[in-house]
């Protein structure tokens, strides 16, 4: 577990790089870095919030990570694991006012690629922030999740990047089902959920969810309207 800023400073700025390079546009580049920063930075302050020991940000070109110690129930987890998407959501929204604020249409673009990997990230299924948050609404999400995977591996060119992301999510689940199994055989109150906070979580992550994908509409549909 690493806890060296430093370490955090260099991988962002080399991913910045990459992603300035891939996207052609300095501005977007470095929106969505900052965006996927703050993102991560929710994981880390839900990870605060319930003294779960937890690593700083690493960036890399397919995403970004913390590290962290196991959380005592599947509740603590989800929790964990919805701080980024709430976090990422909660700065795009800025980042969207901003950019239509100051007329670019690169700042625009860089939270409209924020509110798409939020969204991806709700997918149900580890390591995944969706396959955590779905630990304690009910676990047979994993099945909607791997569909979901499913189309969208087909649905997308696979070029190189698009490979090794998709590998890293499928063989990331596969161990992540295997230690489930182990899990709840070591500690089977693990996954012992109160209905109230159930609701909550189903009710925080269709919310989330929902509003995201409205904004794959209504971003687009702003830059028309601001002549961006």
């Amino acid at each position: 577990m690493s806890n060296k800023p430093a370490l955090s400073v260099v991988t962002f700025v080399l991913s910045s790089l990459f992603f300035v390079q891939m996207l052609g546009s300095f501005s977007t580049a470095i929106t969505f870095m900052v965006l996927l920063a703050c993102h991560e930075m929710g994981h880390y302050w839900a990870c605060q919030r319930r003294s779960v020991p937890a690593s700083v940000p690493i960036f890399t070109p397919f995403g970004a990570l913390i590290t962290i110690d196991s959380a005592p129930d599947a509740e603590t987890e989800a929790y964990i694991g919805i701080g980024g998407p709430v976090a990422g959501t909660l700065s795009s929204i800025v980042a969207l006012v901003v950019g239509l604020m100051f007329d670019s249409p690169g700042i625009v673009l860089g939270a409209y690629y924020s509110f798409f990997l939020n969204l991806f990230n709700l997918t149900p299924w580890a390591p995944l922030d969706g396959g955590r948050i779905c630990q304690a609404i009910n676990r047979k999400l994993w099945v909607v999740g791997a569909i979901l995977l499913g189309l969208l591996i087909f649905s997308q060119p696979l070029n190189g990047i698009n490979l090794v992301v998709f590998a890293m999510i499928i063989y990331g689940g596969i161990n992540d089902i295997k230690y489930r199994a182990y899990l709840e055989d070591q500690n089977p109150a693990y996954y012992t959920i109160d209905d109230g906070d159930r609701f909550r979580y189903i009710v925080a992550y269709l919310g989330l969810a929902g509003f995201l994908i409205a904004m794959l509409f209504v971003v687009p549909l702003l830059g028309s309207v601001f002549g961006l």
